[in-house]
């Protein structure tokens, strides 16, 4: 029986509910209290739509008031000494917002964490700051509250972590850490279901299928070659999770395609299968529900969040030879989103065509050397010399430059 589930879901709420809420704390006209009641009302939402699309989990540990990594080290208690947390001490959401921000409605203004871009996405995180010496200590418990919510709402939950390697490192000398990390990890009473997106595990198969997991989810949309490699090697003991559905982009999912590679991965393996998004669906708006203006043409082809999660239900239902009425409908909105792709003159433009058929080698072929291009470009143009001088500022004015050049 094929399981499925998402490895999160978008946090800003149906109507930028998060923002709004958070831009409110910070005014002044809402209450830390009443700021919380809104999150949880999101993830009620966000967990209920999850339920709604037949989902065998939902997934917690995938909000966040700022950003996730940023939960992560508060959790752990990676919190510079500049914002004055007490070790041992609970954080709270002011300290948060000022590890993210630099200030916060409450506490004293001190310097933000660097943030930087997560992998090739255009999503910016937060940068844990390690010291010699380090030590991790619980300092905030939002995971363990969000779980807590989700089960008396009655839902089977699934808690989602950035890796040890992932929190740590990302270079390939962590690559032996694996081993050691999974290995502390597995056997405390908790499944745990390692997580691959946004490409190949390339030469790292091989050692990932060999970890203490209980399962491996791998990116079927970037890591398409690799996935029949996968399903065949992963013991057949273990859940093999497959990221069909993408997670990134707002178009819907080609289904008779995802079908087709889904029958064969099941065909060929001997263990259990997931149904999944290829990433978590963050990247993603929440709903096209409340797109009421759009081209039809344009929003018959898209899939938002809660879309994609329909998508997943479809291929589940079908997998398990339980295809119904809402799951056939899907499978025809996407025939009918690829025949108006195909058809569409905002994709295919007749004279794009012609002119990209006119190139030809001249037109690739500089006809000078750089040095007499150089030459006349100097003497066309009248640009003095450029020469870059360094800039006086403090570490705070240099961090917001760069910030602004990325």
């Amino acid at each position: 029986m094929v399981k499925s589930h998402i490895l999160g879901f978008p946090r800003i709420g149906r109507n930028r509910d998060l923002k709004k809420a958070v831009e409110a704390y910070w005014k002044g006209s809402l209450t830390m209290q009443d700021l919380i009641v809104a999150a949880d009302n999101i993830k009620k939402e966000n967990w209920q739509l999850q339920k709604h699309t037949d989902m065998d989990f939902v997934t917690v540990g995938d909000f966040a008031y700022y950003d996730h990594i940023l939960n992560l080290s508060a959790s752990f208690g990676v919190i510079p000494e500049r914002f004055g947390h007490v070790q041992g001490s609970k954080a709270d959401l002011n300290l948060i917002f000022r590890m993210g921000r630099g200030r916060a409605p409450v506490g004293k203004e001190a310097e933000a964490c660097e943030m930087t871009k997560w992998f090739d996405t255009n999503y910016h995180y937060i940068v844990p700051e390690f010291t010699a010496g380090q030590t991790f200590q619980l300092s905030y418990d939002e995971l363990f509250s969000d779980v807590k919510l989700a089960k008396a709402q009655g839902h089977r939950v699934k808690a989602v972590l950035t890796g040890p390697l992932t929190y740590l490192y990302l270079e390939p000398a962590w690559k032996n850490a694996f081993k050691t990390a999974y290995s502390k990890l597995c056997g405390k009473g908790v499944k745990i279901l390692l997580t691959n997106y946004f490409g190949y595990l390339a030469d790292n198969l091989d050692s990932v299928i060999t970890l203490p997991v209980d399962g491996l989810h791998i990116d079927a949309v970037r890591g398409k070659k690799e996935v029949m490699t996968a399903a065949e090697k992963f013991p057949a003991d273990k859940v093999l999770s497959v990221g069909i559905v993408e997670g990134r982009n707002i178009w819907k999912n080609p289904l008779d395609q995802s079908l087709t590679q889904m029958q064969e991965i099941t065909a060929l393996r001997k263990g259990e299968v997931w149904v999944a998004s290829s990433c978590s669906l963050m990247h993603s708006p929440v709903s096209l529900d409340t797109e009421i203006k759009l081209n039809a043409d344009l929003k018959a082809r898209l899939a938002f969040a809660a879309e994609k999660c329909e998508e997943i239900r479809s291929l589940k239902v079908t997998l398990n030879n339980a295809k119904d009425a809402r799951a056939e409908a899907w499978f025809n909105a996407s025939a009918e989103a690829k025949r108006i792709r195909e058809s569409s003159p905002d994709v295919y433009r007749e004279d794009v065509r012609k002119r990209v058929a006119m190139i030809n080698d001249d037109m690739t072929t500089r006809k000078a050397p750089y040095a007499e291009r150089r030459k006349e470009q100097s003497e066309a143009l009248g640009l003095p010399c450029f020469r870059r001088q360094p800039l006086a500022l403090s570490r705070k004015q240099t961090i917001s430059v760069r910030y602004a050049t990325r």
